[in-house]
Formats: structure tokens, C-alpha cells, sequence
């Protein structure tokens, strides 16, 4: 059963950049049950549901933690290059080989990183936005879609053909209010909540110019649209 929380009856969807490292750690929740070819807690929906027959599934509460995609990018390029990675993708394809053992990523600012498919693992961005379609059409696909999640619309990663496969959707813009009124419903004690992996950098705003808003609204226009959000 994955991303089950130790502590609690709950199962959370680990969407990448919305405090996810954070929430796991105050549950209890890790990969250590997780089969060798799912060794992460970040996964796709559909991997989560099929590892739960329905009789378990439903004694379980499901929630997920969403947030606005243009500053979800932002925090994800400060963690990619914090981490050394944001040409890794380019470097296993034989693209691309640091210089004099330097990573040149100086000159990869956001819009060089965020408009390059490459750098996301894939020929065109479209791949991310039809998902769905895709994953259809060749469901061993779902192991490359795995290590590309965090470019996946959030909403295409906590539905599937009869609908959400939550029970609550928390917004990180509102994180510690609507986590306290969740587990206040349900009747469990509020647990502490670490800061792990924060990005330290200016409002996401300061990070677009016309193009890359317009490009960002249209990779996560599911996202924008389902859940109201605005630049």
C-alpha cells in the first residue's frame, strides 16, 4: 500500500514542490513498503489507487496538496539547481558535458530552463498536457511519466475516469489553516510539520516576462482553470 501514513488513516498524494517532503516526514510516510520500481513517494495517481483493494481504500481518508503552477515552477527551478540537476536529463542523453568540472548552469536562467523540453525529458511539452491521452493509448508509458510527475497537471494526478481519488484537496496558499481544519473534522491530533526543502528566492512574479506567463498557462491550463487560479 503506498504513501500510507504510520500514524494515521491517511494516504497522501505527494505532488512535487507543494511541501510534500514536509507533510511525509509528520506522518510517517516513506517508501521503505514501496516496491523497488515505485522507490519514491512522488507518484502517479493511478499508482497509489491499484495498490489498495477497495475494501482498504475506502476505510482511508485521501487528500493531496495543490498550488499555483506559475509558483510552483519558480520553486521547482530553485530546487533543480540547488541540486546541481537542471541539465542532468541533457548530460544522460549525451547532450551535454560540464566544462573544467563546471556545471554551467550559471547561464540557464529560468525561461532558458523552463521553455527547454529537453531539460524536462521530453521532445514537446504537449506530452505533459495530454497525459491522459497518452497513458491510454500506452500504458507502459507510466514509468517514464514516474520521473516526470512534477510536469503533469495536479489535476491529472489525483483523478481518474470516475473522478478525484481525494477526499480533500489542502492549497498550499492556505497550508497550516486548511491541514488544521482537516484533521480537526476528522478528529486526529494535529501533527508538527517541519520546513524541509524550502527555496529561498523573489515572488515567482518577478520570474516572468508575457511569454513564459502565457507558456505556463498553457503547460497548466487544467490546473489554472479547475482551481481558480491567477497569475
Amino acid at each position: 500500500m503506498l504513501n500510507l501514513s504510520k500514524k494515521y488513516p491517511l494516504v497522501f498524494f505527494h505532488i512535487a514542490k507543494n511541501a510534500g517532503k514536509s507533510i511525509c516526514d509528520a506522518l510517517c510516510i516513506d517508501k521503505e513498503h514501496h516496491p523497488p520500481h515505485l522507490n519514491q513517494t512522488v507518484l502517479l495517481g493511478s499508482d497509489i489507487r491499484e495498490s489498495y483493494s477497495d475494501e482498504v481504500w475506502n476505510g482511508l481518508t485521501k487528500f493531496t496538496i495543490i498550488r499555483n503552477p506559475w509558483d510552483r515552477m519558480v520553486s521547482l527551478y530553485h530546487f533543480r539547481k540547488k541540486e546541481n540537476d537542471l541539465l542532468i536529463r541533457l548530460q544522460h542523453k549525451g547532450l551535454w558535458e560540464p566544462k573544467n568540472g563546471d556545471s554551467t548552469q550559471e547561464g540557464w536562467d529560468f525561461k532558458t530552463w523552463i521553455k527547454s523540453p529537453e531539460v524536462a525529458g521530453v521532445d514537446n511539452h504537449n506530452t505533459f498536457i495530454n497525459y491522459k491521452k497518452i497513458l491510454t493509448q500506452n500504458p507502459s508509458s507510466k514509468e517514464a511519466f514516474r520521473s516526470l510527475a512534477e510536469y503533469i497537471n495536479q489535476i491529472d494526478l489525483i483523478t481518474d475516469q470516475n473522478g478525484l481519488l481525494l477526499d480533500y484537496i489542502i492549497k498550499f496558499e492556505n497550508l497550516e489553516n486548511e491541514l488544521k481544519n482537516m484533521f480537526k473534522s476528522l478528529n486526529l491530533d494535529y501533527p508538527d510539520i517541519p520546513t524541509i526543502n524550502i527555496s529561498n528566492h523573489k515572488n515567482y512574479r518577478e520570474y516572468y516576462d508575457n511569454e513564459t506567463k502565457e507558456f505556463i498557462y498553457e503547460l497548466f491550463k487544467k490546473d489554472i482553470n479547475y482551481f481558480g487560479y491567477e497569475f
